[in-house]
């Protein structure tokens, strides 16, 4: 489990995520004022889920760029309700004009999995897959 810079954070048992957990049968996820308890349901015979590692996906120099300006606010030390940049703030930041900007995202949202159809938010969804695949060098 990992809590991807939610508002109120994630706990896991009763204590807040700071870093990639494993959930168990039995685990009490606490998500804002929802709360779930994990079940596990093992058929003999059947395989059980296993979680993967990311697709492998290379970035060009200039998507890892974007990539980081994207999952930056998400990683700030004490972020609790980071958004992710908008369009004219990435390109200020990277020098670039908003088209070229919007071009790069196109092409690093493809990358990932994204098909174009998330609307308004697409950024916020762009930034998480970026921060889950570890695309900004970090994990």
């Amino acid at each position: 489990m990992t809590d991807l810079g939610s508002r109120n954070g994630t706990l896991l048992n009763g204590r807040r995520l700071t870093a990639p957990a494993p959930v168990h049968g039995g685990d009490v996820l606490t998500l804002g004022s929802v709360r779930l308890e994990v079940a596990v349901h093992v058929v003999a015979g059947r395989p059980r889920t296993v979680v993967g590692a990311a697709p492998p996906i290379a970035l060009t120099e200039e998507q890892l760029e974007l990539a980081r300006a994207l999952a930056a606010p998400f990683r700030a030390p004490g972020a609790v309700a980071a958004r992710p940049p908008t369009r004219a703030e990435l390109a200020r930041e990277l020098h670039l004009s908003e088209r070229t900007v919007q071009r790069r995202t196109d092409v690093l949202a493809k990358s990932v999995g994204l098909r174009g159809h998330e609307g308004r938010e697409r950024p916020l969804l762009l930034a998480r897959r970026i921060i889950e695949y570890g695309l900004d060098g970090q994990r």
